[in-house]
This record gives C-alpha cells, structure tokens and sequence, in this order.
C-alpha cells in the first residue's frame, strides 16, 4: 500500500480533513477517467452505492456515453427498422 503526505497546512488551507480530501482525489480520478467506478469507491472509503450518489450530487456522470456508445446504439436502431 502506498502512502501519500499531504502537508497539515495545505488541508488547512482548503479546509478539509484527511478524509475529505481522499473524497476529492477520487471523484476527481474518476471524472477524469483515471478510476473506474469501483476502485474510485474504494480509494474513497465508500461502499459503491453511496460514492454513486456522492458523484450524482456532484453532477458527475456515472457513465461516459462516447462516439463508439452512438454507433452501436445508431446501429441498433437501424437494425430494428429492418
């Protein structure tokens, strides 16, 4: 396991606990795309559930709809129209 310092001062300064700030980083990671969903839950000591309502409160998606998700979903409903 690793372990990463964050200075006293610098928490202080944006007034926020140990705890918050490891809730930052990982809604952070995986906004970015850097965590998937379960590993950001874990980095921030939540159970899934509750860290999914922390993003939606957040106003970060919890799915990343891309261009490959519209041409499968284009396909499909072509497909359909046959």
């Amino acid at each position: 396991m690793s372990t990463l310092h964050i200075p006293d001062d610098v928490l202080k300064k944006a007034g926020i606990s140990d705890r918050d700030a490891l809730v930052e980083l990982a809604c952070g990671l995986f906004a970015s795309g850097k965590l998937s969903l379960f590993f950001a839950a874990k980095l921030a000591q939540l159970p899934q559930a509750e860290f999914e309502e922390l993003l939606l409160d957040r106003k970060i998606p919890l799915y990343r709809y891309d261009d490959q998700d519209l041409r499968d979903d284009l396909s499909t409903l072509r497909s359909r129209d046959d």
